[in-house]
């Protein structure tokens, strides 16, 4: 929780302050936007931060998603292209009491496989049965965009790869066919993407 990070972390968060140029309470108040916001019971408001990126964050004296650096799961990607799912429709999300406990990959949502692989958490309790589920921090949010854009591309690359040594090849036959050939490659690029 934000108290025992402030109780057991001061001496940590100061130092960092000093490296970084700033107050132990900004330096605080960043940390919880980059790594807080886990709550796992709807009973209760407490939120608890992601331990392994707080120490990491103080250790190195930097803001960073280190959400990647444990394992980064190509199933929820997968999952969202497949369901054409962008990041940003995540938050707000509604779900069931079961997502909190049961995790249904079939699901079209899938709110029960982002909560318990820790991209969502519970923003709110709608009703005793109805949840709504949100990204809880910037380091997830990022990682999260940039685990889906490294995903897309990973696709698209061998295609990309081969329209370029294709374009390639079509100018050293003819030069005078740059314009051509790159409104061609550009149309082909954006398509593989």
């Amino acid at each position: 929780t934000i108290e025992e990070v402030r109780k057991y972390f001061s001496p940590h968060i100061s130092a960092m302050a000093i490296g970084i140029g700033k107050k132990p309470e900004e330096i605080l108040q960043e940390l919880m936007a980059w790594y807080d916001g886990y709550r796992f019971s709807p009973y209760s408001p407490v939120k608890v931060t992601n331990p392994v990126s707080l120490g990491t964050a103080l250790t190195r004296k930097r803001f960073e998603p280190f959400w990647d650096e444990t394992g980064r799961s190509m199933l929820i990607y997968n999952h969202l292209k497949d369901r054409k799912i962008a990041p940003a429709q995540l938050n707000h999300v509604e779900g069931d009491k079961s997502d909190l406990n049961f995790c249904d990959i079939s699901d079209t949502q899938s709110p029960a496989l982002l909560f318990q692989t820790g991209y969502l958490t519970i923003e709110e309790k709608i009703s005793e049965d109805r949840f709504r589920f949100c990204i809880p921090n910037r380091e997830v949010g990022i990682a999260l965009n940039s685990g889906m854009l490294s995903y897309i591309y990973k696709g698209a690359k061998s295609r990309i790869q081969s329209t370029l040594q294709d374009a390639s090849d079509r100018l050293s036959r003819d030069p005078s066919q740059v314009e051509v050939v790159l409104n061609e490659t550009l149309c082909a690029a954006f398509d593989a993407i």
